[in-house]
């Protein structure tokens, strides 16, 4: 019939009708648009639950239009349907219907990765609401310690066609290879496969036990985070201009120290040119070494400081260049031109311990006790002009998480009467009185308390300390006496770990960790405790773990009371145990004191929760 009627069968819906509703390989029967839709639109209704799938163009940005939606629906009206995007974008009667549906919180629907579905609806005016299960989501909590949780791994898993290993080393980080059609088919294809996974996976949760953390605390929590990455923060691309020109200058200053400390040129950010005035020709003397000679990592540098200045003036040159790079000159190319502000992307499945991190840019990252990190932070505003930040962090949480699981009662009765945590371990482990522990003596002591939380040897603490591995021992050895119930959780929770292989938090979060010893070998000659990296991943996942199951459980209590309150303070970052909301300047004593009471109720601990505020007119103030 020609382009023209051809271009406009392809923009229109096509969708496939099911004599029986399991069976999908039925002929695909092409309608025209916009009455194709509307007639459509209570079939899916009357279908039971949706199964929905968005393609995205290849390598669009998060912001982008998809290129079309399939939906699944199951029943007597079994359908699955591909919507193109002229229609998703349109104003007929229906895409109107269609929009309808999809806010509908009553009528259920399904997806793999709902967040990332939210914000590609979004991009054409349409709001999600109603979803019940994400299978990514589902992945994750059953197997904590991937990295991504593609519709086909997870096929062949719940079909037990491959059986997925522990990774106990396996953490932090950015999804890899993170899964989204870029095609009508392949968006079809997904739909049916979640359609096909989601009464799988729903049933694993509920054997796990997970299922309460899947329906009350991730999705939900994946529609606040789509919330988060939509608004976005706005950025002052001026200041970070002005800012770059001074780090420019920093820079090339530090370039001048380093030739004249090594006595000519050197490339900084050249590992051999550096290890040749290092080691061949100031005669440094070799930390370690990698398969391609010695090592000038930062820990090399940070070692051999103390011997001469230019590992110094080195490690401040890659300081600057990393945050110049990263940061300040990275900011202002991804901003969206449509909002003026960064759109991050909060990764829900990537941590095993259940934290969350963000990439696109990674927000969480940017240094918060430095000047250079305020500077960079003096440029992030509020994406309302005159509206402020309000930002309510906990105070020492993973310690205090410590203190309730591990029952110890000289930690609790620290906590519960105020003191300084830090200052009564360092008067116990130096034998002086509270009052007079100095200031070298806490930020020993701090080092032991968060040191016991990753599981740290008199090695470590040797190391970070610049002191003995005697003294170290005699400070862990010191530190277990006076909170010998810590000592009794952490074995306990290596106990319970080897024989079931796998550790879990308050919440039922669980992570399979294999390769942990018995208790007769997880101690030092002197009795201190030497755990191996499985054995300091499965303490670690219990603490950092349920310290993330409360800050996820805070902010859905944080964004229902601004909802139910109808205020217009938006949550708009999350960088680990602190929140950051955007508020109207009427609002922020309300919205402060709103963050201090959800955040110490999200839980009921044996100690205090302690929420500290502040507000201003940017992130540094």
């Amino acid at each position: 019939a020609g382009p023209a009627a051809l271009r406009g069968v392809c923009q229109g819906l096509l969708f496939a009708a099911d004599g029986d509703a399991g069976d999908d390989a039925v002929a695909a029967v092409m309608r025209g648009g916009e009455a194709a839709l509307a007639a459509l639109v209570p079939r899916l209704r009357r279908g039971g639950d949706l199964a929905l799938a968005a393609a995205l163009p290849v390598g669009s940005g998060r912001m982008a239009a998809p290129l079309g939606l399939a939906v699944a629906a199951e029943g007597a009206a079994g359908v699955v349907a591909w919507i193109e995007g002229p229609l998703l974008a349109g104003t007929g009667p229906g895409r109107r219907a269609l929009a309808d549906l999809l806010a509908d919180p009553a009528v259920a629907k399904q997806a793999q990765d709902a967040k990332r579905l939210t914000v590609a609806l979004d991009a054409v005016g349409l709001r999600l609401a109603g979803v019940r299960f994400d299978t990514m989501l589902a992945g994750y909590l059953l197997h904590a310690g991937r990295r991504d949780f593609p519709l086909e791994w997870l096929a062949r898993v719940s079909a037990g066609v491959e059986e997925p290993a522990a990774e106990p080393g396996a953490e932090e980080g950015v999804a890899a290879g993170a899964e989204q059609p870029t095609t009508a088919e392949a968006a079809l294809a997904a739909c049916r496969a979640v359609r096909t996974l989601a009464p799988r996976l729903a049933a694993r949760l509920d054997e796990a036990e997970v299922r309460r953390l899947h329906d009350d605390v991730e999705l939900p929590l994946a529609a606040v985070l789509a919330a988060m990455e939509l608004h976005g923060v706005r950025i002052d691309t001026a200041a970070l201009d002005k800012l770059s020109q001074r780090y420019t200058a920093t820079l090339a200053d530090l370039e001048r120290q380093i030739h004249a400390a090594a006595g000519r040129a050197v490339a900084s950010a050249s590992p051999l040119q550096v290890r040749a005035g290092l080691f061949d020709e100031l005669h440094l003397p070799v930390v370690k070494r990698t398969k391609t000679g010695a090592s000038t990592d930062a820990e090399v540098l940070e070692e051999l400081a103390p011997l001469h200045p230019l590992p110094r003036l080195l490690l401040e040159h890659r300081r600057f260049a990393k945050l110049k790079s990263t940061y300040v000159d990275a900011l202002p190319h991804l901003v969206d031109p449509a909002t003026g502000c960064v759109h991050t992307s909060f990764n829900q499945t990537v941590a095993a311990t259940g934290r969350l991190s963000s990439s696109d840019p990674n927000l969480q990252n940017i240094p918060v006790r430095t000047v250079e990190g305020q500077q960079i932070r003096a440029a992030f505003l509020p994406r309302v002009p005159g509206r402020r930040f309000v930002a309510a962090d906990y105070s020492q949480i993973e310690l205090r998480i410590l203190a309730h699981l591990s029952a110890d009662a000289a930690m609790r009765e620290a906590f519960a009467s105020g003191d300084d945590i830090h200052a009564r371990t360092a008067a116990a482990v130096f034998g002086v009185a509270p009052g007079a522990v100095t200031a070298e003596q806490r930020r020993a002591a701090k080092a032991v308390n968060f040191g016991i939380l990753y599981g740290q040897s008199p090695f470590g603490l040797a190391k970070s300390l610049g002191i003995s591995q005697a003294d170290a021992a005699t400070f862990i050895a010191a530190y277990f006496r006076t909170f010998a119930g810590a000592a009794t959780f952490i074995a306990e929770v290596l106990d319970r770990c080897r024989a079931e292989g796998r550790v879990a938090t308050i919440l039922g979060r669980h992570r399979a960790i294999a390769g942990v010893r018995e208790r007769s070998r997880r101690r030092t000659a002197s009795g201190a405790p030497s755990l191996t990296l499985p054995e300091r991943t499965a303490v670690n996942t219990v603490v950092q773990g349920s310290a993330a199951d409360l800050i996820k459980v805070a902010m859905l209590r944080v964004v229902r009371r601004l909802e139910t309150e109808r205020l217009e303070a938006r949550l708009v970052l999350q960088i680990h145990d602190e929140l950051l909301v955007e508020a109207p300047g009427t609002e922020v004593a309300g919205v402060s004191a709103l963050l201090a009471e959800e955040m110490r109720g999200a839980m009921t601990l044996s100690v205090p929760l302690v929420v500290t505020v502040h507000s201003g007119s940017t992130w540094a103030e």
